[in-house]
C-alpha cells in the first residue's frame, strides 16, 4: 500500500471549504481540492497533504474575503487625490478604513470565521515561535558556555565571511594560541554515513570526524573509556567512540565494551569510549558515533583545501578580543610564511551562542 492511502483531511479546513464552496463550480472546486489532497498523500505522506489543505483553506479564506470587500457598486468607491493641505494620506486611510467596516458589515458570518481562523493561526504561530525562542536563547547545554567561540576563515576584502578553515592554520592556532584553553575540530560537512555491520543487518549511522580535542573542549567526558589522542588523528586510525544511545540499544548496553571491535562498513574498529547519555553534540543530537580526523600535515592537508570546522574553548578571564587579536598575530605570520595560499586570509573568532541563534533575536515577535 502507497504511503498515506485512506488519510482524511484536517477536520476544521474541511469544515472551512464546506462554508466557503457553495454556489455554481463548488462541487468541481470541491473534487479539485480533495483529489489534489488524496494524491499527495500517496505520493509524500498524510502530514505533508495535510499541511497542503490547511494551507489552501486558509488562501481560500483570504481570496473570498477579498472579494467580498471589493464587491460594491462604484457610489461606494470615492478616489481622493492628496491635497494641498498635506492631510490627503489621512484622508485615504480613514476612507479605506471606513470602506472595509462596510465590506465586513455586508458578510458578518464569513467575517467572524475569517476573524477567528487568522487570529488562530497568527496566534498558533506566535506561541511556537515564541516557544523555539525561548528554547534558543537558553544557554548551550555545555559547562561554562560562554568561553565557547567559533572559529571561520575570512578574507581582508569581506569581513563578514564565515569560511571553512584548513587543516595546517587550524593545527597552528591549536598550538600557538595561548587564549585557547583547548580547541576542537570536527569535519566539516556534517556527519558521514556508515554502516554498521558488527552480527546481523547492517544498521546505517551518522558519524563524525574529530580531533582529540572535541570532547575536552565542550567539557564532555565518557561515561566508560576515554576519548581520542592527538596520536591518532591520522588516516589509519581505527578508532571508535560510540554514542550512549548506540551502546545502549545496537551494542546490547555491554559493560565491558571498551577495547573490543565494531565493523564500519566491514572494518574493524576499536572502542575506546562510551559517551554519556547526557551529551548532545553541538551538530547534531542523532551523531551515533565519533571518529578521529585525520590531521596529518600531508596529502589533501594543505592551506589551500578549507573542509574543517573548529570551535575553542576561552582561558579563565579571557575575552574575544584578546582571543582575536592573538589570533590575527598567528595568521599574520601564516600570511607571511604563505604568501601564494594566505596573503589575504584572515580568522575571525565568534562567541559560539551569538553565532548558533543570533539571526533568530532580529525576527522574534516575543
Amino acid at each position: 500500500m502507497r504511503k498515506g492511502v485512506g488519510a482524511t483531511p484536517p477536520r476544521l479546513s474541511r469544515w472551512l471549504f464546506t462554508l466557503l464552496l457553495r454556489g455554481d463550480g463548488a462541487e468541481t472546486v470541491w473534487g479539485d481540492v480533495e483529489e489534489g489532497f488524496q494524491q499527495r498523500s500517496g505520493v509524500r505522506g498524510s502530514s505533508y497533504a495535510r499541511r497542503w489543505y490547511r494551507r489552501q483553506a486558509l488562501e481560500s479564506v483570504w481570496a473570498l474575503w477579498t472579494a467580498r470587500l471589493c464587491r460594491t457598486s462604484t457610489n461606494d468607491v470615492e478616489l481622493r487625490r492628496p491635497d494641498s493641505k498635506g492631510d490627503g494620506v489621512m484622508r485615504t486611510l480613514l476612507h479605506n478604513f471606513r470602506y472595509a467596516l462596510r465590506g465586513l458589515r455586508r458578510a458578518p458570518g464569513f467575517a467572524a470565521v475569517t476573524i477567528i481562523t487568522l487570529a488562530l493561526g497568527i496566534g498558533a504561530n506566535t506561541a511556537v515561535f515564541c516557544v523555539l525562542k525561548s528554547v534558543v536563547q537558553a544557554p548551550l547545554p555545555y559547562d561554562e558556555p560562554e568561553q565557547l567561540v567559533r572559529l571561520y576563515h575570512r578574507e581582508t576584502a569581506d569581513p563578514d565571511q564565515h569560511q571553512f578553515l584548513s587543516g595546517p592554520d587550524i593545527l597552528d592556532i591549536r598550538e600557538e594560541v595561548d587564549a585557547f584553553e583547548t580547541v576542537g575540530i570536527h569535519y566539516t560537512y556534517r556527519e558521514i554515513g556508515q554502516d554498521l555491520t558488527t552480527g546481523g543487518q547492517p544498521t546505517r549511522l551518522r558519524v563524525l570526524r574529530i580531533d582529540a580535542g572535541y570532547f575536552p573542549t565542550y567539557r564532555a567526558t565518557p561515561l566508560l573509556g576515554r576519548v581520542f589522542r592527538r596520536t591518532e588523528e591520522r588516516a589509519d586510525t581505527r578508532r571508535v567512540v560510540v554514542s550512549h544511545q548506540l551502546w545502549s540499544t545496537a551494542l546490547g548496553q555491554n559493560s565491558d565494551i571498551v577495547g573490543t571491535t565494531v565493523e564500519l562498513d566491514s572494518e574493524a574498529y576499536e572502542v575506546t569510549g562510551v559517551m554519556r547519555a547526557t551529551f548532545r553534540d553541538m551538530t547534531t543530537a542523532e551523531i551515533a558515533a565519533w571518529i578521529p580526523e585525520d590531521l596529518e600535515r600531508a596529502r589533501d592537508n594543505n592551506r589551500g583545501n578549507h573542509y574543517l570546522s573548529a570551535v575553542a574553548r576561552l582561558g579563565t578571564g579571557v575575552s574575544v578580543t584578546q582571543a582575536q587579536a592573538e589570533v590575527d598575530t598567528v595568521m599574520a605570520r601564516i600570511a607571511q610564511q604563505f604568501p601564494e595560499s594566505s596573503a589575504d586570509k584572515l580568522m575571525r573568532v565568534v562567541p559560539l551562542h551569538g553565532d548558533v541563534v543570533g539571526a533568530l533575536h532580529a525576527l522574534s515577535p516575543c
